[in-house]
């Protein structure tokens, strides 16, 4: 019996999740518009998402751990709070916050291009909610433009933006009442996480005390040339477990690699990348054109890997999730199909 029949489920959840950003801020009243698609000064705060949880197909799924709207929406899932707050008053939320928590993580999730602020709160709640994450979900918001036409300039963007989200890693590895950073990055945001690895690689103070876990890089939008020769050998050299996850029918990953002249390493199309000291997962069976970019968060057996990976720290080879392959360039793993019953 899964956990969502032996509970009863309630019609709505809501997901509290904290959040920094660089994105302008509008002064919209409507949640979803008080952040734009330009730069701007770092802010901070809360917002909530509402969820209806017919959505998840998870069966890790625990609706005890989120909370009941105060009223009913007519949509899916939605933004329906931005509470900004000073940086400070944030972290003395956090610290309130893991007073009543018996686990003292947080998971930090960092979006690719074409992303407004609202869909990547929407995207951390779901991921929360659909891994049933104990801990307390965060949100890095760049200031993504939101247009598949920008590309180039959401790539200059997220690189003005790294030495923010960078900083802001450091300030949470330095709490002392918060144990362990989880990261997820998707797409273009691994661009992001590699350069603040690499940085804080160079921080003794961090590295001596190092409290990040699992570093999961989802459909990296990174060149695989460069990953493979300059970034992989220096990454590999943290203290964490880093999993990357790939697909072969991952169509923004092809299109990308046209406007880019090189693959990219999140496109398993010809073969997944296998590096030393990364542990490679192939999710191309689960996906298909529609989630192949999206399948950490669309696709039921990538959220059942990324549940033991990140909930229960499994290895690769711990988890009933995926498969072993060996091949002469090296091992991976790719994501084991669930049979209709």
């Amino acid at each position: 019996m899964s956990r969502q029949d032996a509970e009863v489920i309630p019609d709505q959840i809501e997901v509290e999740i904290l959040y920094a950003t660089d994105r302008e801020i509008t002064n919209s009243k409507v949640p979803k518009f008080y952040y734009g698609r330009q730069r701007g000064e770092m802010s901070y705060g809360v917002s909530k998402v509402t969820i209806e949880t017919d959505h998840d197909r998870s069966e890790y799924v625990d609706s005890s751990l989120w909370g009941s709207p105060e009223s009913e929406s007519d949509r899916r899932f939605e933004l329906t709070a931005v509470n900004q707050m000073e940086q400070e008053e944030l972290f003395s939320y956090l610290s309130k916050r893991l007073e009543h928590s018996s686990d003292k993580s947080a998971l930090v999730y960092i979006h690719g291009f074409s992303r407004s602020f609202e869909r990547a709160a929407r995207t951390t709640a779901l991921l929360a909610y659909g891994l049933s994450y104990p801990g307390i979900p965060v949100l890095f918001s760049w200031s993504s433009n939101g247009s598949l036409a920008t590309y180039s300039g959401d790539v200059n963007t997220l690189d003005w933006s790294t030495p923010h989200f960078t900083e802001f890693l450091q300030k949470l590895a330095a709490r002392n009442d918060l144990e362990t950073i989880h990261i997820i990055a998707h797409s273009l945001g691994n661009r992001a996480v590699v350069n603040a690895l690499m940085e804080m690689l160079d921080d003794a103070e961090i590295t001596e005390n190092w409290k990040f876990g699992e570093i999961v890089l989802v459909a990296p939008d990174l060149d695989r040339d460069m990953f493979e020769r300059d970034i992989a050998p220096v990454i590999s050299q943290v203290k964490s477990r880093i999993t990357l996850y790939v697909s072969s029918v991952d169509v923004p990953l092809l299109a990308s690699k046209e406007v880019n002249l090189y693959p990219r390493v999140g496109d398993a199309s010809i073969d997944p990348v296998i590096v030393d000291g990364i542990q490679t997962i192939d999710a191309s069976e689960a996906a298909n054109l529609i989630t192949g970019h999206t399948y950490y968060r669309d696709t039921p057996e990538v959220l059942a890997d990324l549940y033991h990976l990140i909930n229960e720290q499994k290895d690769a080879d711990e988890r009933a999730t995926v498969e072993r392959v060996e091949t002469p360039r090296g091992v991976y793993w790719k994501i084991l199909e669930v049979s209709e019953p």
